[in-house]
């Protein structure tokens, strides 16, 4: 039986935490409002209070008045920014708490830093016409490599083979995971989780081809595209992940995202800064259990 055919009989495979689920219900909905996404953070204490210690730190400037409320974070950060945040908490504190092989920290930090540049990479490009359409950005960044995380903490064994195959060979993770698994890599097993969990076909698109964006849906070029290059961005460079620096994006590619080559350097150094901000959702409040470096 193949891994694919597996992942659906899998006991106690995760589903979307009820928090995120209401926040992506208020997202597409026509008349976001910020008083009733502060109510939903409430309704859970421990984001709440992550919530209110990202808004409360020097990050964000914030070494005045300290905010006591989520309503008053809210409106300090902004909208867009609160559900961002709320997105990726919810996400990472739901799947960090099985026992694995996998550095959670350097998995989420490359997750979270690359859901805020496929962002930045869509609103350079103009490439989404509405909130909504730019909260698919960030998820598809953030979820790009959940397949990974589904072999570290349910195909264990296959994992292993990898994670050994690529030190004994001295290759790549993605290599060695090819060579293991065959088709059925990450990207694979990612989309078909996220089909699993119902969420829109852009961001599914956008995690299974986001090592092969060409091969993607014409109608959801760009979405694969800024995944891809979120990834090329920091697999090949000093805010990379384990999987291994990879040839670099084709003109098409380039195209697709709407962003010349040439602002390569400027989308570099705002991954940098956000790696800070990626850091700071991590760490304040303390560690979703499971979650350590490497």
């Amino acid at each position: 039986m193949s891994l694919l055919a597996e992942l659906r009989n899998v006991d106690k495979l995760p589903t979307l935490p009820e928090v995120l689920l209401e926040v992506l219900k208020l997202v597409n909905a026509e008349n976001s409002d910020a008083s009733i996404l502060a109510s939903i953070i409430e309704e859970d204490p421990a984001l709440a209070a992550r919530v209110l210690r990202v808004a409360n730190s020097s990050f964000y400037g914030s070494a005045g008045r300290r905010l006591s409320s989520v309503a008053l974070a809210v409106a300090r950060l902004g909208f867009d920014e609160i559900r961002n945040i709320t997105v990726a908490v919810s996400i990472v504190k739901h799947l960090s708490g099985r026992r694995s092989v996998l550095g959670y920290k350097t998995f989420w930090r490359h997750s979270l830093t690359a859901a805020f540049l496929s962002r930045e990479i869509a609103k350079k490009g103009n490439l989404a016409s509405d909130e909504a359409a730019m909260q698919r950005f960030f998820l598809a960044g953030l979820l790009h490599d959940i397949g990974i995380l589904v072999l570290d903490q349910f195909f264990a064994p296959e994992f292993e083979r990898i994670s050994e195959h690529s030190r004994s060979h001295e290759t790549s993770y993605l290599v060695s995971e090819a060579e293991i698994l065959g088709k059925e890599t990450h990207p694979m097993i990612g989309g078909a989780l996220l089909e699993m969990w119902r969420l829109e076909l852009p961001v599914i698109d956008a995690v299974r081809y986001h090592h092969a964006p060409a091969r993607g849906p014409e109608k959801h070029q760009d979405i694969c595209a800024a995944a891809a290059l979120a990834e090329y961005i920091l697999c090949n460079s000093s805010l990379g992940s384990f999987e291994g620096s990879f040839a670099g994006p084709d003109k098409t590619m380039w195209a697709n995202a709407r962003v010349s080559p040439d602002g390569a350097q400027g989308l570099f150094e705002f991954a940098q800064d956000q790696v800070k901000k990626s850091d700071l959702i991590l760490t304040l409040g303390g560690e979703p259990r499971g979650l350590r470096s490497i």
